[in-house]
């Protein structure tokens, strides 16, 4: 709804959604977008659909559009996350971009914090903003942090209470998930058509830090992403596009030292293991390898962005034994 006492005028900002097959958490995503306080003749939502072949177009369709501009683009094939926010840019006039989840709700304060944070002078610097993501009571993320040297990531206080949270009032991290981000516009520009699903997030950020921008989250602001928190076992399809994605943007934005320690791990050490734990997985993670040889043989890829980050090897570590533990990796 919009605030009545919002004469001023406030900065326009585009809202995109990309589903799938989300007719489970659609309906209300988009309840939680209506009830913002921030001006509503400033929004718009665009949605793109990735083929979905449940009701989640009908279910839309049948929200009441109140004051909000949305407007829905089904596409014919999937063409992943990155390519359909590219997509979505195209009918996108706006200087801010947040991007949300289907499975994802904010609260009603949520877009106006954010964007009164990211035009402060003092968050010039900053081009990618999010909140805290959370599940009921459990921290999912507050960004993440990325070691080099072993090409892993995480984030300081997955699956910790909320409660227990010390965060400070910004937080600078490596990179944020874009569950509910805010990005300046310009900076989805460089989103890379390669990665079909997972990685985009990291490598974006890795992106923007070459123009100047960092990655940074709100703690007091909270967005609840619905997500399975139970032990849940990887499947084919995650480790083939998680591993193939991240061969990429390690190639992509590392310098040849860390390419050597990254691409041990991930081409060799990590198939070996997941061939003790199922043999499917490993096939799945040697298929990608392939694929991603095979394109960057043929010169699908092309390398830009080298960065150089601080080495976090022995917190990477103990990322990926606590990791272990809950069945996985959380991919």
């Amino acid at each position: 709804m919009t605030s009545s006492n919002a004469k001023e005028e406030v900065p326009k900002v585009d809202i995109i959604i990309v589903v799938h097959n989300s007719e489970r958490t659609i309906a209300e995503c988009l309840k939680s977008i209506y009830l913002q306080d921030y001006q509503h003749d400033r929004l718009n939502i665009i949605i793109i659909d990735n083929k979905s072949q449940d009701k989640t177009i009908e279910i839309i369709r049948n929200m009441p559009l109140k004051d909000i501009s949305l407007n829905i683009f089904t596409l014919k094939y999937n063409i992943g996350f990155a390519n359909a926010i590219k997509f979505a840019l195209e009918f996108s006039n706006a200087e801010y971009i947040l991007l949300l989840n289907p499975d994802a709700t904010i609260p009603t304060y949520y877009i106006r914090t954010l964007v009164k944070v990211i035009m402060q002078p003092y968050t010039s610097k900053i081009g990618i903003l999010e909140g805290l993501i959370k599940n009921s009571n459990i921290v999912i993320s507050d960004g993440a942090l990325f070691d080099p040297l072993t090409g892993f990531d995480w984030s300081p206080y997955w699956k910790t209470y909320l409660s227990t949270y010390k965060g400070k009032f910004i937080e600078v991290r490596d990179y944020v998930p874009l569950t509910a981000a805010l990005v300046r516009r310009d900076l989805l520009e460089l989103l890379d058509k390669h990665f079909f699903l997972y990685n985009e997030d990291l490598d974006l950020a890795l992106c923007a830090r070459q123009r100047g921008y960092c990655c940074a989250v709100i703690p007091q602001a909270h967005a609840e992403h619905k997500i399975e928190l139970r032990k849940r076992k990887l499947s084919e399809f995650r480790v083939y596009n998680h591993v193939k994605g991240r061969l990429y943007l390690l190639w992509k934005n590392l310098p040849y030292p860390f390419l050597f320690t990254s691409f041990f791990l991930w081409g060799i050490i990590l198939p070996l293991t997941l061939f003790f734990i199922d043999r499917k997985l490993a096939k799945a993670s040697i298929l990608a390898i392939a694929h991603f040889l095979k394109e960057r043989g043929a010169g699908k890829s092309q390398g830009k962005c080298k960065v150089i980050l601080p080495i976090r090897t022995l917190d990477a570590l103990k990322h990926i034994v606590k990791h272990m533990a809950y069945g996985g990796h959380s991919w």
